[in-house]
């Protein structure tokens, strides 16, 4: 009659044969260790099928500090009738109604992508993407990132009756029962065109400092998140292909935007505290700034109309870095290349402090001798790129080098693509800049050069 194993060696076998006869090394760390594996796996999904391993693992990941969600990493087959949209929608609710309520979630990403034949499915973009939101507001995390995407284009069609005449349905966040957030600094909403009314209760952030909105066309009277009552600590805001209407935000330390529609294409700043400026086409006709302490701007128009800019005062005083550009008979481009580049110039008159320019050039003919040079005596660096030695370009760099006095750094790089003729003119035409340093050759002959003093 054989000896009856204990209850504790049947366990050990069992582990023995699940492992291949192994030893289980990992199972045996401390929970914080297994908690802190579970947090470098890409998504969270992964991180609740380790429950399948054994007992051990079971339950960890509710403990995780750090929750992201893709679509794109599940095995997910979508249709037209919703049902692989509202799997993974149901997973995700269930995975963080199940965290454990005395752990801290700090991090909530959530990635929503559908194929591009289809249409993205209501029960994420209108239902389920505002749980999500309320979610992050009442799990009190730190940062929050929502990402819908649609493979065949970025505009969201939530429901069919709605689209009528081309009006799309509205995903209202207004309604939502926010209860003011403590902790949220970091919020990342891209929303796949879709029409969104945002929160208006006053102070639903209160401690939202970085806020990005990303292709979404925001409803009327929306723009009071983006205002000091809703988000009194908002300090930087990224805009990126959004249509909605202006608010004044006094208190904002960084702004910066790329293809916004603006309704009348209008906006006025008001911002005393502003440190950065960042702007990458759009609508935008008329631009009023007055921002005494903006220190970094960068304004790349590249539309085909010309924007009215007025300064609150008569300089910039305090900008040290200015990215523009500067482009050269293309007026069946980009309009009249005379009131198109006068914009430019006149940003230079502005910003006369400035230290560091980048410049892009836009070059199809000689077509510039008309603007007269408009000196910034205070560059310390400066870098042009992508040059083909044409006059109209030796003759800019010569005006620009020729009024600094004070540079210490200065590249010039030609495409790779001009010819090696011009680029020789090029440095011969050059003008040095200091009696104590000289133009050498960096990388290729004669294309790429670099201003350096002389010790």
């Amino acid at each position: 009659m054989g000896m009856r194993r204990s209850r504790s060696e049947r366990k050990q076998r069992r582990r023995r044969a699940s492992t291949g006869g192994g030893a289980d090394l990992i199972s045996g760390l401390g929970d914080d260790v297994l908690v802190r594996i579970l947090e470098l796996l890409p998504d969270a999904g992964d991180a609740v099928r380790t429950g399948a391993l054994s007992r051990r693992w079971r339950g960890l990941w509710t403990r995780l500090s750090s929750l992201r969600f893709a679509s794109s990493s599940r095995p997910v087959v979508f249709s037209g009738d919703n049902k692989g949209a509202r799997r993974f929608a149901s997973f995700v609710n269930s995975a963080i109604a199940q965290t454990d309520p005395a752990v801290q979630v700090e991090h909530l990403a959530i990635s929503f992508e559908t194929p591009h034949e289809l249409l993205p499915p209501s029960v994420v973009s209108k239902g389920a993407a505002p749980r999500w939101i309320r979610d992050a507001v009442q799990h009190d995390v730190k940062t929050f990132t929502l990402e819908l995407h649609h493979g065949g284009g970025d505009r969201f069609c939530f429901d069919s009756k709605a689209n009528l005449c081309g009006q799309y349905a509205v995903m209202i966040l207004d309604d939502l029962e926010l209860e003011r957030s403590a902790r949220m600094e970091t919020m990342r909403l891209a929303l796949g065109g879709a029409t969104v009314r945002l929160p208006s209760t006053a102070a639903a952030f209160a401690s939202l400092a970085d806020l990005t909105l990303e292709n979404m066309e925001l409803a009327v009277d929306s723009g009071r998140l983006l205002s000091s009552a809703c988000c009194p600590r908002l300090q930087k805001l990224r805009l990126r292909e959004v249509s909605f209407a202006t608010g004044a935000i006094e208190e904002l330390l960084e702004l910066s935007w790329e293809e916004v529609l603006l309704g009348p294409g209008i906006l006025r700043l008001r911002t005393p505290r502003l440190r950065l400026l960042r702007t990458v086409g759009g609508d935008l006709s008329e631009l009023t700034i007055s921002a005494p302490s903006l220190e970094d701007l960068l304004f790349l128009d590249s539309q085909p109309y010309i924007i009215n800019i007025e300064i609150d005062g008569e300089l910039l005083p305090c900008v040290r870095s200015l990215r523009v550009e500067l482009t050269s008979n293309a007026d069946d481009y980009a309009g009249c290349d005379d009131e198109k580049n006068g914009v430019t110039f006149g940003l230079f008159r502005y910003c006369t402090a400035a230290a560091c320019l980048d410049l892009d050039l836009y070059v199809f003919e000689d077509n510039w001798h008309s603007h007269a040079a408009y000196c910034l005596p205070h560059l310390v660096e400066v870098e042009f790129m992508g040059l083909a030695g044409t006059e109209c370009e030796l003759w800019f760099m010569e005006s620009m080098l020729t009024s600094t006095t004070q540079l210490q750094k200065g590249t010039i790089s030609f495409d790779p693509k001009s010819s090696l003729k011009n680029r020789i003119h090029a440095f011969e035409r050059i003008p040095p800049l200091q009696d104590n340093g000289m133009w050498t050759c960096c990388h290729e002959p004669y294309l790429s050069l670099e201003w350096k003093l002389s010790l």
